[in-house]
C-alpha cells in the first residue's frame, strides 16, 4: 500500500496538473523542479493544491486521490440499502470519506473514479 504516499498537484493559475517534478521535503518545503532547476518554497504556494492518494484503487484499478469524484454503486446489505451516489473524496478528521472506506472494504468494485473536482466540477453540479 505504498501508493498512499503519492500525491498530485493542481496549479490554479494554469488550470492544469503540475507537469514539473514536485517534491515535498521532510521539513515541509515545497520543491518544484523547472527545467532541472529546483525552486524551493518554505510553504506550498497559494495557487497549488496538493492532493494525496488514499492508497485505494477503484473497480478499474485506478488510484483514488483527494479531489477525485467517485460514483458509489447502489447496493443492499441485509436490510440496509445504499442508493447510488456521486461524491468528492476528501480527507476528514478520522480519515477519508466514511462512505469510501466502508464501500471499499466491503465491496471495492462498488467504487469508481469518474473525474476530479478541478477538471469535472459539473459532475457535482458545479461549473
Amino acid at each position: 500500500m505504498n501508493d498512499r504516499h503519492l500525491f498530485r498537484v493542481w496549479c490554479e493559475n494554469k488550470k492544469e496538473w503540475e507537469k514539473d517534478e514536485v517534491l515535498i521535503s521532510s521539513n515541509g518545503n515545497f520543491v518544484l523542479m523547472q527545467n532541472g532547476i529546483p525552486i524551493i518554497k518554505n510553504t506550498i504556494p497559494k495557487h497549488h493544491i496538493v492532493e494525496f492518494c488514499t492508497g485505494l484503487k477503484d473497480k478499474n484499478g485506478k488510484l483514488v486521490f483527494e479531489g477525485d469524484i467517485c460514483k458509489f454503486s447502489d447496493y443492499i446489505i441485509g436490510d440496509f440499502r445504499q442508493p447510488e451516489s456521486i461524491e468528492i473524496i476528501k480527507f476528514e478528521e478520522n480519515g477519508y470519506n466514511e462512505k469510501l472506506l466502508v464501500n471499499y472494504y466491503d465491496k471495492p468494485n462498488w467504487v469508481e473514479v469518474i473525474g476530479n473536482i478541478h477538471e469535472n466540477p459539473e459532475l457535482l453540479g458545479g461549473k
